[in-house]
């Protein structure tokens, strides 16, 4: 699987921060025990958000959502995740919504990298992030 620098820059950093700062430790009163059922809840919850929305891009790269959807969905189930909100502060967009179209094309760049359907299924997602959000697309190697 691919791991977009990103990921491995900004968001991996974030999620190790926020899960020791969340933890405490003893001297804080936290019993260990009931903080790690804690950050394995939370790590599973992240997981399942992960995999709803790689299910997503390929539901987007497919043609069976539009970007707009797509990034509705997304940002409906990512909005109070911290560590996603950071990562998506740098992607190009004037809204979080817009924020997440771009990382979508972003993970949908990367699912498609070497097929040669991507150059269509690019030029698709720019048009749909152009009409939606009035900027031009962040897709790389994309006629803007």
């Amino acid at each position: 699987m691919y791991a977009h620098p990103l990921t491995l820059a900004v968001v991996f950093p974030v999620v190790v921060a926020l899960a020791v700062e969340s933890a405490g430790s003893p001297a804080d009163g936290v019993d260990p025990a009931a903080a790690a059922v804690e950050y394995d809840a939370a790590f599973e919850a992240a997981a399942r958000r992960g995999d709803f929305k790689r299910a997503v891009v390929y539901q987007l790269v497919d043609g069976r959502t539009s970007l707009t959807t797509a990034a509705h969905s997304v940002w409906d189930v990512f909005q109070t995740d911290r560590a996603y909100n950071v990562a998506i502060a740098y992607m190009p967009g004037d809204t979080p919504e817009a924020r997440t179209a771009s990382n979508l094309i972003d993970q949908a760049e990367s699912a498609m990298a070497g097929s040669p359907d991507a150059p269509r299924v690019l030029e698709r997602l720019a048009a749909e992030y152009r009409a939606a959000y009035g900027a031009p697309s962040p897709a790389a190697g994309v006629e803007h």
